[in-house]
């Protein structure tokens, strides 16, 4: 928790909300944003420990045993609503909630917004939580300590109109229908097909970094995306995550890295995303 939010305000919150409200006083620190400032954020799972909280006690003990402290953070958009509350900001409030897109999928929106709105100061980005019976979901899952770890977080991105060096080219999204949402050999062709599309629109990269994860069966989806790279640089990494706040979040740590950058993201989970962020220092 920050030293800012009172334990008052602190109680009434979730986990999802507390993680928001923390990294906005973070942000404001760095650079101190008005009240007309708009707030999107993607979840893949803000609210679920609510709900999960909400329904036991009331399955459990009947209409006297739900808790109404707790059915305010039932909703997705609860997080959104407590930091607005919280900081005062009068600006468009927008919460998605597209599967593992909605990190990148928020970013679009705000993209979308600045285009029409470009004097807006605009904050996106995405939050996640792990409950304890979202714990054990997962880790029944086939692919769990292999493919994947399980984790929780914020990422904000403060985005604005006025000329920078980091600008998001563009997004490019689309629909795979009848694919699950783990079945990645069946989604590579419509996946291919969209990163065509979107090298025609926007240009392919110059350069591509090579996201190498501890596991063979990412590599292989790199060489069937980027079957002819231009130039190829490798970068190692760990074991990947999911969560809607990570492709968000890696977009931003790799325009950190020194230097001039071409990056592209993107999330599949039914439709699948492509967000492309260039970086000139």
């Amino acid at each position: 928790p920050h030293p800012k939010i009172g334990p008052m305000k602190l109680r009434g919150m979730d986990r999802a909300s507390r993680m928001v409200c923390s990294g906005l006083e973070n942000l404001q620190g760095k650079a101190p944003l008005g009240p007309e400032t708009g707030l999107f954020l993607g979840t893949f799972s803000a609210g679920s420990d609510a709900v999960e909280d909400f329904l036991s006690r009331y399955l459990k003990e009947g209409p006297l045993g739900a808790n109404p402290m707790l059915f305010p953070n039932t909703v997705l958009n609860a997080p959104i609503g407590q930091a607005a509350i919280h900081l005062g900001w009068q600006g468009p409030n927008s919460m998605a909630c597209q599967n593992f897109l909605a990190g990148l999928a928020a970013v679009q929106a705000a993209v979308n917004h600045i285009a029409t709105h470009p004097d807006q100061e605009l904050v996106c980005g995405a939050v996640d939580i792990l409950s304890p019976f979202q714990f054990q979901v997962w880790k029944s899952h086939p692919t769990y300590g292999n493919r994947f770890v399980l984790g929780e977080g914020c990422c904000l991105i403060q985005l604005s109109g006025q000329e920078s060096g980091t600008q998001i080219v563009g997004c490019t999204q689309g629909r795979i229908a009848g694919t699950p949402a783990f079945s990645f050999a069946q989604a590579l062709p419509a996946v291919r097909t969209k990163f065509e599309q979107h090298w025609h629109r926007y240009g392919a990269p110059d350069t591509v970094w090579e996201f190498r994860p501890d596991d063979s069966h990412w590599a292989d989806l790199f060489q069937q995306l980027y079957p002819n790279p231009p130039a190829l640089r490798a970068c190692k990494a760990g074991r990947v995550g999911f969560g809607s706040y990570l492709a968000p979040y890696h977009l931003i740590q790799a325009a950190q890295i020194p230097g001039d950058h071409d990056i592209t993201a993107f999330g599949l989970g039914g439709d699948v995303l492509i967000l492309r962020l260039k970086v000139q220092a």
